[in-house]
Formats: structure tokens, C-alpha cells, sequence
């Protein structure tokens, strides 16, 4: 399954990619995923990604609810996984 083209796991870059267009195009997104790789969305790469929602989501861990935020930051850190391909 390849949902975001171009995407490494030894690149170093979060790679993000967000659809915006409701659940026919997301539907065939997950089914274009499966053979020539997901052509919906909108893709970029970085260091650091910070969503901010308009109201609060509830954040679970492990399936079991942490807290309510209405702000993520997510943060690559090197070398804090080592993955064999």
C-alpha cells in the first residue's frame, strides 16, 4: 500500500499529506493507494508539523483517553527509531 508517494523511511522528513474533499475522493484515494499510490491531497515534507483545530479533539493513547487539546505538534526526532527495510 503505498499512500504517500515519495515517501522514506531513511529520508529523515515527516511526510504529510491531508484530504480535503470529502468521502467519495478520500474512498478513492485509499483504493488508488493499493496499485499506482494516492494521487488526493495535498503532500509536503518537513521537520515539525503543528495542526490547530477549531475545537478541542479528545487525544487517546493506546485506545484509552488521555486529554482534550485543540493544538498537535509533531516533531521528528533522528535517529529515535531504527527500522530495518
Amino acid at each position: 500500500m503505498n499512500v504517500v508517494p515519495g515517501a522514506r523511511f531513511d529520508d529523515r522528513k515527516l511526510h504529510i499529506l491531508w484530504i480535503n474533499s470529502g468521502l467519495l475522493k478520500c474512498i478513492i484515494g485509499v483504493a488508488t493507494a493499493f496499485t499506482v499510490g494516492n494521487r488526493i491531497g495535498e503532500y509536503r515534507t518537513g521537520q515539525k508539523l503543528s495542526i490547530r483545530l477549531e475545537r478541542p479533539l479528545a487525544l487517546q493513547i493506546d485506545g484509552n483517553y488521555a486529554w482534550d487539546a485543540d493544538t498537535f505538534v509533531f516533531t521528528l526526532l533522528p535517529n529515535a527509531m531504527k527500522i530495518k527495510c
